[in-house]
């Protein structure tokens, strides 16, 4: 499937379920380039079970593509040691499991694929989905992540492309549900999001700096240098002075807006801000109004989503609805 973007010329793109694009799963960088094409390519067929000398045809969720076509997409050199690369991920494939986390407390695991083919002939890469995820992913029946293959193709860390999917995931929330126009969220306790991405156990359990650096800090600056989508910022969720979650905010970029602070245009950005403050500052009882009714009822809402700031964002949501006259002289319509 592509998408025109003004920026970037055609997008090729890859649809799947934004469940799993919040799943938990553990694999190299190169291997989820490899999910990512197969979920791209991803057909219904009728196939014949193997071993089965009365050739019993069933329903599989089939990619195929060459290694050329996949260094294409991704804008890979096409070289030895990259047709090496995609060999070694598409071996590795065939273990990945992806983990879905229940409101129970449950979960349910699948592998990824459960027939992975290489021909060297043909430089032709097989891949049959595990019929659940495979059904997901062709059908989107909980929702779709669009992810750009080419961006894709240029991050380095798989932290990276795990926040990108993920907010992706979320994108459907944008100006809504106590988002501010042009913006949504989404939230992590701090177990959580090691668990998501797929931080090793043991790995940066010291001091949070280091975690907060390499995990969360790192990952977010490659993105928002390589995305000109959007951009994402984070905040810690603080109780008693212990870091318990991050809440990440993602902001859409008008055309050709960069991430730079020194960019053009970031100067009109921060007199926005400016005037933002003012508008909160004008209604400052009222905000304080919203956000004691809010903090009244928070039973039903998760650790993160209940401290001061969750709380005080959606407040600031609320009062720009309230006002929205005069919060859109501060965001005009491009």
């Amino acid at each position: 499937m592509k998408k025109q973007n003004p920026r970037q010329g055609e997008k090729e793109i890859a649809i799947q379920g934004n469940e799993i694009s919040r799943s938990i799963y553990a694999c190299s960088l190169p291997a989820r380039k490899i999910i990512a094409m197969a979920s791209a390519n991803v057909r219904i067929e009728e196939r014949d079970l193997a071993f089965d000398e009365n050739r019993t045809k069933i329903p599989s969720w089939v990619a195929r593509f060459s290694i050329q076509d996949f260094l294409a997409k991704f804008g890979m050199v096409d070289s030895g040691e990259n047709y090496q690369l995609v060999k070694d991920a598409v071996r590795e494939c065939q273990d990945a499991k992806i983990t879905w986390m229940r409101e129970n407390g449950g979960f349910v695991s699948f592998n990824w694929f459960y027939i992975s083919k290489y021909n060297p002939d043909t430089n032709l890469v097989e891949l049959v989905f595990t019929p659940d995820v495979g059904n997901a992913i062709y059908n989107m029946r909980l929702g779709y992540t669009a992810l750009d293959l080419r961006l894709i193709g240029n991050f380095r860390s798989l932290y990276a492309f795990r926040y990108y999917e993920i907010a992706v995931s979320y994108k459907g929330n944008k100006g809504r549900n106590g988002n501010m126009r042009g913006q949504w969220y989404f939230e992590y306790a701090v177990e959580d999001l090691r668990r998501t991405l797929g931080v090793a156990p043991g790995k940066y359990t010291g001091r949070m700096n280091a975690f907060i650096s390499r995990v969360v800090k790192m990952p977010i600056d490659e993105l928002n240098r390589l995305n000109f989508d959007f951009s994402i910022s984070f905040e810690k969720v603080v109780r008693n002075r212990r870091t318990v979650g991050f809440r990440f905010t993602c902001t859409e970029r008008a055309a050709g807006v960069l991430a730079a602070a020194d960019a053009p245009g970031a100067a009109a950005d921060k007199a926005v801000l400016r005037d933002e403050g003012v508008f909160f500052e004008k209604y400052a009882d009222e905000l304080q109004g919203i956000f004691d009714a809010m903090k009244a009822r928070v039973e039903e809402l998760n650790a993160v989503e209940r401290t001061d700031f969750s709380l005080m964002t959606r407040a600031k949501g609320e009062l720009a609805r309230r006002h929205e006259d005069e919060w859109r002289c501060l965001h005009p319509e491009p």
